[in-house]
C-alpha cells in the first residue's frame, strides 16, 4: 500500500510539473510572429538605400540653393566659357584682323589722292562751314592728329629695327596707336558738335569713326597679352 501510494504521488507530481512548464513556456506562434517581425524590419532596412551623409547634405543644399547663388553660378559659367573662347583663338588672329580694319579705314583716303572728284563728293563729306575760323582750326587739327599718328608709327617701327621688340609686337603697338587715334577722333567730333562747329553730316562721320574705334578695340582684346590679363582677372 505504501509503495502504491508513493508511485501514485510521484506520478501526480510529474504530470503537474509538465503542465506548469507547458503553461509558462513561450508558444510557437509568439516565437514565429516575433521572428517574422524582425525579418520584416530587416527586409525593410535592406530595401531602403543607405545614402552617405555627404550625399544627403549635397542634395538638400542643392534644393535649398537661393536664386542669387544660382544666378552667380550661371554667370561664372558664362565667364569661364568666354575666357575659354578667348584662349582658344588661333595665334596671330589679332594681327590679321587689325590689318584688315586699318586697310578698310585708310584705303578711301589713299584712293582720294587718285580720284579726288569722286571721293571728295562721296566720302569726304562737308562738315564745317565755308567761312568759319573755328571750322578751319578744326580741319587743321585733323592734319595735326594724322601727322602725330605717322610719327608714332614710325617711332614704333624704328624701335623694332633696333631689336628691342619683335615685328609682331611692333604691329600690335601700331594697332594701339590706331585705336587711340580713332577714339580721339570720335571725342573730337563730339566736342565740336556740342560747340556747334559741325554744320553738315555729323551722324555719318561719327558713325564711321565709332565703328573703326570699336573694331580696333575688339581686336586689342583678343591679343595674347590682353587674353592673359582677362583670364587672370576673371579666374
Amino acid at each position: 500500500m505504501n509503495l502504491t501510494k508513493t508511485i501514485s504521488l510521484s506520478t501526480l507530481f510529474l504530470f503537474s510539473g509538465a503542465s506548469v512548464s507547458t503553461a509558462f513556456a513561450p508558444s510557437r506562434t509568439f516565437q514565429t510572429g516575433l521572428h517574422q517581425g524582425t525579418t520584416h524590419n530587416s527586409a525593410r532596412r535592406t530595401l531602403i538605400p543607405h545614402l552617405p551623409k555627404s550625399n544627403l547634405l549635397s542634395q538638400n543644399s542643392s534644393k535649398l540653393t537661393p536664386p542669387r547663388q544660382k544666378s552667380t553660378l550661371k554667370l561664372n559659367g558664362v565667364v569661364s566659357d568666354f575666357v575659354n573662347a578667348l584662349e582658344n583663338i588661333p595665334e596671330g588672329t589679332d594681327l590679321v584682323a587689325g590689318a584688315f580694319i586699318i586697310f578698310c579705314a585708310v584705303t578711301p583716303y589713299f584712293l582720294g589722292l587718285f580720284f579726288p572728284k569722286k571721293f571728295d563728293e562721296s566720302f569726304f563729306m562737308k562738315t564745317y562751314g565755308d567761312k568759319d575760323e573755328e571750322g578751319r582750326a578744326a580741319e587743321n587739327n585733323w592734319k595735326k592728329m594724322y601727322a602725330t599718328l605717322g610719327l608714332t608709327l614710325t617711332s614704333i617701327q624704328f624701335y623694332a629695327f633696333l631689336g628691342h621688340i619683335s615685328v609682331e609686337d611692333a604691329l600690335r603697338h601700331d594697332y594701339i596707336a590706331w585705336t587711340l587715334f580713332y577714339i580721339a577722333a570720335s571725342i573730337k567730333l563730339s566736342v565740336e558738335n556740342r560747340r556747334n562747329l559741325i554744320a553738315y553730316n555729323y551722324v555719318p562721320s561719327q558713325l564711321w569713326h565709332l565703328v573703326v574705334a570699336c573694331g580696333l578695340t575688339a581686336d586689342l582684346l583678343i591679343s595674347p597679352k590682353a587674353v592673359e590679363i582677362i583670364s587672370q582677372t576673371l579666374a
